[in-house]
């Protein structure tokens, strides 16, 4: 029965104790991890005592790489290393994730430590050597050296292996490694410069926006991989792996703010919509992260689902025409692949990632140069927009000046008629044709003058008018004031100008039949989208009860509600005033 029991005790105990690692003078690349004694501390409170203590915390561990998500628990791996060769070995143990936080290797015997190194993120390293962290190793011909390492972090995922090699072999595997970095690096800053500088020239928002979401991803690229590690000291790179959610939540938000704009998403309000709660739940983020916690899952989650919601507004937006939503749709796509593959490298869940590890880099570069092209794209369409509508502007002065022209020749025709007439009444009324004529062909006068073909400057417009009706009739002791602070449409300000050369000339030629002087006060301005054009004077007046004939108050009505959609107003109190107000 001793011997059974024995017997038991001994598998039991041999099953808890790794194989020891056999090195010799090669010396060629060796996974530690796997056959090595792993202790996961779920509540990461032991301390190296109390795990040397138990050894029966440890299980045999048959796998290559560590793969706990993110997680707060604490990695112990027990391992040996033997040397078999008769002179002392010095291999290097590189960990192969830049953004583990604290990292302590103990060198044992017989349970106790005899020496200890500390590393990581969080802890004083030497930033000169490579980015990955790593630890020099020495070991005596023909012994056996036992180490303990203990590994946790919390602003990462904890992944990574555990490899022994030569520092030569280390140094040429980070040359490769930073080499491409650098490569990558370097073509996406060149290409922020580039768009920076179109957007200086050119002004488009669309440029500015692809421009920050840019530097948003190379500084998640740079915290994720500590490629800056040369750069600056310790306690900055700490605060730089900090920084990794706002800054994955600043390249979300640009993400969509350049969708938004390029697609002119704000022109259909519910795809609109949603863009708005994303960028409302982006701005919730960061304020938890500023306040209360790092939500780690919730702003990976976020971005995912926002990726994903352009990529199938845009196919919508695609089906419907939309000549740059292909475009959208394949850059997107390809870049959120990259995220997913590395999301789930990080979770250990894309093996694929350790035969090809540079597959998030290919697909930024990829969606990076593709959106480069359709912006720059965009600039000749732009351009060819501009040379047309150029010529558009062109065409449609030489219009208004024929217009003009081929009035002022009607006018020289009545001129022409009225230099017959003797009578003075059939005169007057040819005369004040003549000034509706005029008050036409002013118009296309104006606008051929200046740039903007849409709105019409009234001030000038007017003006013309008024000098005109003060020389056609010859009334210089009637001063006429005008104050306009609205531009209209040209339509709109034609209606007016035959409305102000009737109303005047009626004032002119009955307001002030008994009195030596007077004055016509003419207003045009906006309040609250509605405008009001009013023309008064302080003349004798006119009773409204008596029904008149006149032409020219029948066309002033009808213009003022039939084209203007104008209400109209009269007050005869103190003179005549008249007050025409539509919408704008």
């Amino acid at each position: 029965m001793i011997k059974i029991w024995l017997t038991l005790f001994l598998l039991f105990f041999t099953s808890l104790i790794a194989d020891p690692l056999i090195i010799n003078t090669e010396l060629r690349p060796q996974n530690v991890l796997k056959g090595a004694s792993l202790y996961i501390d779920a509540d990461g409170n032991r301390s190296v005592e109390e795990v040397l203590d138990d050894f029966s915390l440890f299980t045999v561990f048959d796998s290559e790489k560590i793969d706990l998500g993110f997680t707060t628990d604490q990695v112990w791996i027990r391992f040996s290393i033997k040397n078999s060769s008769a002179r002392p070995l010095h291999p290097v143990l590189e960990l192969d994730n830049p953004m583990l936080d604290y990292i302590e290797l103990y060198e044992i015997k017989e349970s106790q430590v005899i020496s200890h190194e500390s590393t990581g993120l969080l802890s004083p390293y030497d930033f000169e050597g490579p980015l990955n962290f790593n630890f020099e190793l020495s070991i005596e011909p023909e012994t056996t050296q036992d180490y303990l390492l203990q590994v946790n972090t919390t602003g990462s995922s904890l992944y990574f292996k555990a490899t022994i090699m030569t520092q030569k072999a280390l140094c040429q595997k980070e040359l490769q490694h930073q080499l491409i970095q650098t490569l990558y690096l370097g073509l996406i800053i060149g290409l922020i410069i580039y768009n920076f500088f179109i957007y200086f020239f050119s002004r488009d928002t669309n440029y500015l926006y692809y421009v920050g979401y840019q530097i948003f991803m190379v500084l998640t690229y740079s915290s994720l991989t500590t490629i800056t590690k040369h750069i600056f000291e310790p306690k900055v790179m700490a605060i730089d792996a900090f920084m990794g959610l706002y800054y994955l939540i600043g390249a979300m938000a640009f993400m969509l703010l350049f969708t938004r704009s390029i697609l002119k998403l704000h022109e259909i309000k519910w795809i609109d919509n949603g863009i708005k709660v994303f960028l409302l739940l982006d701005m919730i983020l960061l304020s938890l992260i500023m306040t209360c916690c790092y939500p780690i899952h919730a702003t990976i989650a976020l971005t995912l689902l926002g990726s994903l919601y352009l990529i199938v507004i845009s196919l919508y937006l695609k089906y419907k025409g939309h000549p740059y939503a292909t475009y959208i749709v394949v850059g997107w796509s390809v870049s959120l692949t990259g995220s997913i593959s590395l999301i789930l490298f990080q979770l250990g869940k894309a093996p694929y990632m350790e035969t090809s590890p540079y597959i998030y880099e290919f697909t930024v570069v990829f969606e990076a140069i593709l959106f480069s092209i359709v912006l720059g794209k965009r600039i000749n369409h732009n351009k060819a927009l501009a040379k047309a509508l150029a010529t558009q502007k062109v065409l449609v002065k030489e219009l208004h000046h024929r217009v003009k022209n081929n009035m002022q020749l009607i006018i020289s025709l009545y001129r022409l008629k009225f230099s017959y007439v003797k009578d003075n009444a059939i005169s007057s009324r040819l005369i004040e044709n003549e000034n509706n004529i005029i008050a036409m062909s002013a118009i296309h006068e104006v606008l051929y003058a200046q740039e903007d073909l849409e709105q019409l400057d009234t001030q000038t417009y007017f003006q013309q008018l008024i000098d005109l009706l003060h020389h056609s009739l010859n009334q210089r002791n009637i001063s006429i004031v005008f104050n306009s602070s609205v531009s209209l449409p040209p339509q709109q300000a034609i209606y007016c100008g035959i409305i102000l050369n009737e109303l005047v000339t009626n004032a002119i030629k009955y307001a002030f039949q008994e009195r030596k002087k007077g004055e016509i006060e003419i207003s045009l301005y906006e309040k609250k989208k509605k405008v009001t054009f009013c023309i008064k004077d302080n003349g004798i007046g006119f009773d409204e009860s008596v029904k008149t004939e006149s032409f020219g108050l029948v066309l002033v009505k009808a213009l003022a509600e039939g084209e203007l959609h104008a209400t109209m107003e009269i007050d005869t109190e103190d003179g005549s005033s008249y007050c025409f107000k539509w919408d704008r």
